[in-house]
């Protein structure tokens, strides 16, 4: 017997295949402007296609097929639901085709999508950040898509940050634009195909250690500013936790660089975000007067979201 989808997931009429990203974060009113183009396979004509959205507006909606054909859509937001239905005027063909949108949504306060963080400097001045939870259904309020963790795709990323902070998410930077004000485009290497659920993108100002496991791998431990020394004793358990998952796997970490990052508001304990997993300050962050307990939580959950990045995230559930 055909199991049935369940009528909470999206329908199967378009398929996913990369998400070009585009986000410009604006800290005075903690909005942000996204674009994004999603690169994806039509599998049965239709002049519909859903996708999640969350507390996003979209501004313009439409599509290009393989033949270069342009389908401006309607746009139907439906919040109870938190899903979008572009609506198009025409039938769209079975194939490739590519949904551009441009949109804007908040920097919030509710400790999921994209929310602010705040932070008090050494000199005890207070400073925000941006950070994301994006487990287990909030990529949604980041960016339209098919928020499913079956639904893989490649996410390419790129993001304006202000003068004086520093970007990170689940991919090493691959480029960086200067602009005339300081800020500067930053822009990512592509994802492999991967869930939703574990994209990540902190904006701020961070500091920390670094090092290198014996395969190459760059790992990394991330702060903000006055803790950089505190992130020593989770940098050696994390470096120990990859070269001890690689053999035991008999797998290698499967993408260039493994960061750590701690943040000061965070509804978690800790999130598995592929090659950027993300900590509450209190189980990543430690100094040599901490107790023999503490180091011990903070391995523990090393190791707990360290093994998440080959079962979890490189292989994953499929509903």
């Amino acid at each position: 017997m055909m199991r049935q989808r369940p009528p909470y997931l999206l329908p199967q009429t378009v398929k996913p295949e990369r998400y070009t990203l585009l986000i410009k974060p604006n800290f005075s009113d903690f909005t942000f402007v996204g674009t994004v183009q999603i690169a994806m396979e039509v599998r049965e004509a239709t002049r519909n296609i859903v996708l999640h959205a969350a507390d996003l507006e979209i501004q313009h909606a439409y599509l290009a097929t393989d033949k270069e054909v342009s389908f401006p859509a309607h746009v139907e937001l439906h919040p109870d639901e938190e899903r979008a239905t572009f609506i198009f005027d025409q039938e769209i063909p079975a194939g490739r085709a590519h949904l551009i949108l441009h949109y804007t949504g908040h920097i919030n306060d509710d400790l999921n999508g994209l929310y602010k963080s705040t932070y008090t400097l050494p000199n005890g001045e207070t400073r925000v950040m941006m950070a994301s939870q994006c487990e287990a259904l909030d990529f949604r309020r980041i960016c339209p898509s098919i928020d499913e963790p079956a639904a893989k795709a490649n996410i390419d990323l790129c993001v304006l940050v202000p003068k004086g902070m520093t970007a990170i998410s689940n991919m090493p930077v691959k480029m960086k634009s200067p602009m005339t004000d300081g800020s500067r485009w930053v822009f990512f290497e592509s994802t492999p195909v991967m869930s939703t659920y574990l994209f990540a993108l902190m904006v701020g100002e961070f500091e920390g250690v670094e090092s290198r496991t014996k395969d190459g791998v760059l790992v990394r431990v991330l702060a903000t500013p006055g803790k950089r020394e505190q992130g020593l004793y989770a940098l050696g358990e994390a470096v120990r936790m990859i070269e001890y998952y690689t053999e035991y796997f008999d797998m290698p970490f499967p993408l260039p660089k493994y960061d750590l990052i701690a943040i000061p508001d965070f509804a978690a304990g800790a999130m598995e975000n592929w090659g950027a997993n993300t900590f509450r300050e209190a189980i990543l962050l430690s100094s040599t007067d901490s107790s023999a307990d503490t180091r011990e939580l903070i391995a523990d959950v090393i190791y707990h979201e360290g093994g998440h990045q080959w079962h979890g995230d490189l292989v994953t559930m499929n509903l």
